[in-house]
């Protein structure tokens, strides 16, 4: 039995909380890198994008600096041959593996990590952008920083260089 059984939300309903509930910006992408859907942390990225436009394409809706550089907009740039979103959604398409890679965006390092969805009706992929270096931090361990080997000898503990 579901927990959407248990609660009495349907599945689409709780499919649709949990993709909310992520705290990381994920977008719901087709194989041109157009967005199907973002969920509540993307959509403070995307303010000030007008979606009355049919599917935006994410280097537009992102605000990327290579999107207005080609007539066709975005993927049609030169630069966009060497776009780590776009290679990374056409890689999944691809039969490729579900994968992370760092682009660096507005001077900002990002971990892009993309994975196929699988539908009947088209092919999606999402798409889920992080702060690469705030993730970096976070999964540090405390035994390389340069204060943890002081506090463990000041708690008279060997340290691996002591």
């Amino acid at each position: 039995m579901s927990a959407c059984a248990l609660t009495s939300v349907s599945e689409t309903d709780f499919l649709a909380n949990v993709f909310d509930a992520l705290p990381l910006p994920a977008l719901v992408v087709d194989s041109d890198v157009r967005i199907v859907e973002f969920n509540v942390a993307a959509a403070r990225f995307l303010a000030n994008f007008p979606f009355a436009v049919f599917r935006p394409s994410a280097g537009d809706a992102l605000h990327c600096i290579h999107s207005t550089e080609a007539p066709r907009g975005c993927g049609h740039a030169e630069a966009c041959q060497d776009c780590v979103i776009r290679n990374s959604v056409r890689d999944v398409f691809g039969g490729g593996k579900p994968g992370r890679k760092v682009a660096r965006i507005a001077g900002v390092d990002i971990l892009v990590t993309v994975a196929s969805i699988p539908d009947d009706a088209e092919p999606l992929a999402l798409l889920i952008l992080d702060d690469a270096a705030e993730l970096s931090a976070v999964l540090t361990p405390a035994s390389s920083s340069p204060d943890s080997k002081g506090r463990a000898k000041a708690r008279g503990r060997k340290t691996g260089n002591s």
